[in-house]
């Protein structure tokens, strides 16, 4: 077994910040999956104009209509850690169904629940390396 003789913060801080980014790097695939999945309940029928076609759409249903929102989503990884977000205006009404009385279309839980943190967590603890010199990798 091997034995822990010295450690370095700065790199164990450097690890577990690169950990993270790579954490959130794969829930932000897995959240666009959920936004396209078909599995949210709509109460009536919708005609969506997308790519110059027409379709209809019934229950259950993705949360892509003209695409905006989905291509809406960025990733951003920073000396902090990562950051997941949704610029389209109405992404929260999508989420909380606080517009027009729409339902709400919850697509984070779905994607948390598909990439739990604290196992993923350590699965890329394990790939992530840090050296003495040069860029840290995940």
């Amino acid at each position: 077994m091997p034995r822990f003789t010295s450690w370095n913060g700065d790199q164990l801080v450097d690890k577990a910040r690169l950990t993270a980014i790579a954490y959130a790097s794969e829930l932000d695939k897995e959240l666009k999956t959920q936004i396209e999945k078909e599995q949210f309940r709509w109460p009536r029928r919708t005609v969506r104009y997308g790519g110059g076609t027409v379709r209809e759409v019934t229950s259950p249903r993705d949360i892509v209509d003209s695409g905006q929102f989905l291509r809406s989503q960025t990733f951003e990884a920073t000396d902090r850690g990562a950051k997941i977000s949704w610029g389209a205006p109405y992404a929260r009404a999508i989420l909380t169904g606080s517009q027009r009385g729409h339902v709400p279309r919850d697509w984070i839980t779905p994607a948390l629940d598909a990439k739990p943190f604290a196992p993923n967590f350590l699965r890329l603890w394990g790939r992530t390396s840090v050296g003495t010199s040069g860029p840290a990798t995940y």
